[in-house]
């Protein structure tokens, strides 16, 4: 192989995985430096440096870090980065860049030049993927992405993006802005919709580019909706549930959002639709959730057209989520053991329902869906499984 340096980003659920492909490239490439990132590296930093197989880890945004690195500076000059010296490891903070620092990695940031990557992976059917900001000022209870930045945002210059998009559009209809929530910052998103627009209009972007973003229902108003509709957008949404105080006390989802009664989420969710199409993600078991908040779900699920919503049945309590630190102690986490030579412990699989009913019920649907869907693989198995849990729940 030959390489200097190989980068490998992390999360909780494949860091086995991952930790393969570092000693797959130390096997068949003497002398190449395996560097990792990523969320579960950012978490787990000592942890995973204790494997022959990594050199080095890079704690928070990467960009400058991981340049300073191969550009041989003194390790201890370069920020974010954890790395072995004599028996011992050197654990750095995780690096979160100034306003100014950020501007700098603009130039660093090319998501276009990873299209041949792009092309060899059938999973993404064609979309691109976009970063236009990091972190996210709200605290839900699943979300790590909170901890990672500490409640602060980052925003990519908004003709940098363009750029970058104008040279995606050449080469793919379908563009998803991975943003955690994009419509958070209402500036931010009048702005770079505005602008696609106008390059739209000019014929620079291709007029029959669609736009996915990840949103949230109250950061959507008349304005947003509108720019959002003439720009060809389409909503990734988290609802979670329609329950007000799982939104709110079991979830944390903050905003406008956790106050919202059913009857607003329902009416909010009409108002969107005329403007863009939706896409609604549910959970139907969070810890707190009642079979009435299981049987509110599916009555509205089950109204919704096929491909408008997808459901989570269970919660992961990632690392240092609210959820993993007020539940990890308890039985209501399911921990996977890996199999695995590495230094990787337990790792956190689901987090149950308190209520037994609600388990019970996902259990037999679950089991009568399994078997169905074995037999018949064209079925699909939400849908199996939606109707099981309904008999189950006497709907």
């Amino acid at each position: 192989m030959g390489y200097d340096y190989v980068g490998i980003s992390t999360i909780t659920e494949t860091i086995v995985y991952q930790l393969k492909i570092a000693e797959f490239v130390k096997n068949n490439s003497k002398g190449t430096k395996v560097v990792f990132g990523g969320i579960h590296a950012w978490l787990f930093p000592k942890e995973i440096l204790e494997n022959d197989s990594v050199d080095f880890i890079i704690r928070g945004q990467g960009e400058i870090p991981f340049s300073k690195l191969t550009k041989n500076y003194e390790l201890e000059d370069i920020p974010g980065l954890c790395y072995k010296t004599g028996s011992n490891n050197i654990i750095q903070e995780p690096f979160l860049p100034t306003d100014e620092e950020f501007k700098k990695i603009e130039s660093l940031i090319k998501y276009s030049q990873y299209d041949k990557v792009y092309k060899k992976a059938v999973i993404f059917r064609g979309t691109r993927h976009l970063f236009t900001s990091f972190g996210c000022p709200f605290d839900c209870n699943f979300c790590s992405v909170p901890k990672l930045y500490k409640g602060k945002m980052l925003f990519r210059n908004i003709n940098s993006t363009i750029d970058e998009v104008k040279e995606l559009s050449k080469k793919t209809t379908r563009i998803m802005f991975v943003d955690p929530d994009l419509n958070v910052n209402h500036t931010h998103f009048v702005n770079l919709f505005s602008a696609i627009i106008n390059e739209k209009e000019k014929g620079t972007i291709n007029k029959n580019t669609k736009f996915v973003v990840q949103a949230r229902l109250d950061c959507f108003d008349k304005e947003t909706l509108k720019i959002a509709k003439k720009a060809n957008v389409i909503a990734l949404i988290g609802i979670e549930s329609l329950s007000q105080r799982i939104r709110d006390y079991d979830l944390n989802k903050g905003g406008k959002l956790a106050k919202m009664s059913k009857e607003e989420v329902i009416k909010k969710i009409e108002e969107i639709k005329k403007f863009i199409r939706p896409y609604l993600y549910f959970i139907l078991a969070t810890p707190e959730t009642s079979k009435e908040d299981l049987i509110d779900n599916l009555k509205y699920i089950y109204s919704l057209m096929r491909g408008w919503y997808e459901i989570n049945i269970h919660i992961t309590p990632f690392p240092e989520t609210n959820y993993y630190h007020r539940y990890k102690d308890t039985k209501l986490i399911v921990w996977r053991s890996p199999i695995n030579n590495f230094n990787i412990g337990k790792i956190p699989h689901e987090l149950k329902c308190k209520d037994g009913r609600v388990e019970n019920y996902i259990s037999k649907a679950d089991v009568r869906a399994t078997e169905k869907h074995r037999k018949n693989r064209k079925l699909s198995f939400t849908q199996l499984f939606l109707k099981e849990l309904m008999k189950e729940v006497g709907l």
